[in-house]
């Protein structure tokens, strides 16, 4: 059996992420949902807060714009908690970067004041939301800014060099400690053997996917390995592990950029492609079909998201159209509310082929 990368047993801490630096992988629990509630938390809180002293304790100088700044960030951070699940994902690094400029700002200019001790624990926000939702090489880079500026930045404010030492290395401790809860996090909702998504992950991601599906769609397709039982009882537990693990790999890199793929339990495989409906999903999933391994066949049950659908409603529709494929002969595509042919893509017509099991 293969491990994930992220997988607890067996591996130090230090090769996990050296795992996850040559993968450049993203958190799976940082879908852009939850990406956009962070982010947009943190630039509320944090304005809030550098307001609320600059207010309490009104500046002599530059009080203009010692309260322009955080009031951008209050208002950038509604805006992102009401519309940032549509921001892609690239945006967020901006997001980033225009927090660590907002807070620099507002300590350059409130220099030799209150406001810039007040405003200092803000950087950690912006390490947080770095180490949360990219890659380890793109928390290095947020890091190492953020570093930089305060390395040489602070101390043309006036804050001591000991100080400045110790602040910096709350920063690394912060953003190595989030990344790597983070990718444990990952584990729980990853299967060890094939490496994609488990159950619990394909459940939360199809909550998340949920929420914007009346703007953009939702498909949902349940794939599974025609006889798979057959291939156990004769062939052994361990050949079929190998069959599972091939058709994940392959299945792996047909699938589109923005959808999800997951093995929901035994041989059966979800995928939510949000976006989608229901005709693109007979597509994909009869590109995945003809992908499996020589000897095999599979069926696959096609359900799109109607109004008022919850995710039990969807993923029981996607089951029904997924039995009906398997009473129906096995070896084909059924999408519900869509079984006559002349709907269906022309590949679903295609000859069964013989389920005899061939070593791959």
């Amino acid at each position: 059996m293969t491990q994930t990368p992220y997988e607890p047993t067996g591996k130090s801490m230090l090769e996990r992420f050296r795992a996850a630096w040559v993968g450049s992988q993203v958190p799976r629990v940082a879908t852009r949902p939850l990406v956009a509630l962070t982010t947009g938390m943190i630039y509320l809180v944090g304005g809030l807060c550098v307001l609320a002293v600059v207010l309490i304790d009104p500046p002599d100088q530059h009080r203009f714009w010692l309260t322009f700044f955080p009031v951008v960030a209050v208002v950038c951070g509604i805006i992102t908690l009401r519309l940032g699940c549509y921001f892609p994902r690239w945006l967020f690094h901006g997001c980033v970067m225009s927090g660590n400029v907002l807070v620099t700002a507002e300590i350059v200019i409130g220099r030799g004041m209150p406001v810039v001790g007040a405003t200092m624990p803000i950087y950690v926000f912006v390490v947080i939301d770095a180490a949360f939702f990219f890659s380890l090489r793109g928390l290095a880079f947020h890091l190492a800014h953020v570093l930089a500026v305060t390395t040489f930045l602070l101390p043309a404010v006036g804050v001591p060099w000991q100080t400045i030492v110790t602040f910096n290395g709350v920063l690394i401790g912060v953003g190595v400690v989030i990344a790597y809860i983070c990718r444990i996090a990952d584990a729980v909702e990853v299967d060890a053997l094939t490496g994609l998504l488990n159950r619990r992950g394909i459940d939360r991601y199809l909550e998340d996917a949920l929420k914007d599906a009346e703007q953009k769609g939702l498909c949902l397709i349940l794939i599974d390995l025609d006889g798979f039982k057959d291939v156990n009882d004769a062939e052994g537990h361990q050949i079929g592990d190998e069959v599972l693990v091939e058709c994940a790999a392959r299945w792996d890199k047909l699938v589109p950029r923005g959808i999800e793929l997951g093995r929901y339990g035994g041989d059966e495989f979800a995928l939510i492609a949000p976006g989608w409906n229901a005709k693109e999903g007979m597509m994909l999933a009869e590109a995945l079909r003809r992908a499996v391994p020589t000897g095999l066949t599979a069926s696959a049950g096609v359900a799109g998201w109607e109004p008022e659908d919850t995710a039990v409603l969807l993923l029981e529709r996607a089951d029904v159209a997924l039995y009906a494929a398997k009473a129906d002969g096995r070896d084909r595509t059924v999408a519900y509310g869509h079984r006559d042919p002349s709907e269906a893509p022309p590949e679903v017509a295609a000859e069964p082929r013989p389920p005899r099991l061939r070593s791959v």
